[in-house]
């Protein structure tokens, strides 16, 4: 009987693509409307929130003085207008990525996203690099809930019953350990790990690793 293989499941940003500069120059867009005055943040500030869910994010993208309630309406503001600009000018998929996901589906993988993010934002990536590649996929968004759980939910709605994640950070090790599923650490993206089963330097080792 022919081995059955795992579904890969992968984070988006750090992993897949980088999309920290359009995100700021977003941010800045959106913001300074908002506000009505000049708002400034950095590439660097925004890589230093990739991973994290939107409410953190939110309580630390607000202007000094705002309260929560006051923080997340802004980041609303933002994350709201971050959808609409990266649909025209999108993030940049790692060099590679496209050739390492079409050559996975072609040996016949089943390739699925699971990301903090807000619902929109899996999409602009997909609308960029086509949606034909992956099977499903799911946001903060869709469960309100931490990263362990999403991946959870996302198996279930497709009866996975092996997977293999694949993501940058520690919260990603974490949440995949959470989930029971082994943990690839993607060491060219934004963040560290601290026992993952695989390291792989660009997404094109994934091909040997999991053979």
């Amino acid at each position: 009987m022919e081995k059955k293989l795992p579904a890969l499941i992968f984070d988006l940003d750090g992993t897949l693509w980088d999309s920290s500069k359009e995100v700021a120059a977003s941010w800045m867009e959106a913001a300074t409307s908002y506000l009505g005055y000049d708002y400034l943040i950095t590439k660097e500030k925004v890589l230093s929130l990739m991973g994290l869910v939107m409410k953190d994010i939110a309580l630390a993208i607000a202007p000094e003085g705002f309260n929560e309630e006051q923080a997340i309406d802004f980041a609303k503001a933002c994350f709201d207008h971050e959808i609409e600009y990266l649909w025209d000018h999108p993030g940049t998929p790692y060099k590679g990525s496209s050739e390492t996901l079409k050559s996975l589906k072609e040996k016949g993988y089943k390739l699925y996203i699971c990301s903090n993010c807000q619902k929109g934002y899996i999409e602009d990536y997909l609308h960029l690099v086509g949606d034909s590649l992956f099977d499903d996929h799911i946001c903060y968004e869709d469960t309100l809930s931490s990263k362990d759980v999403s991946i959870r939910r996302l198996m279930e709605r497709n009866r996975i019953e092996e997977a293999i994640y694949i993501g940058d950070t520690l919260g990603d090790e974490t949440s995949a350990h959470k989930a029971g599923l082994p943990f690839v650490y993607a060491s060219y993206g934004f963040g560290k790990a601290n026992n993952p089963e695989f390291i792989i330097k660009s997404l094109s080792e994934l091909v040997s690793i999991i053979k």
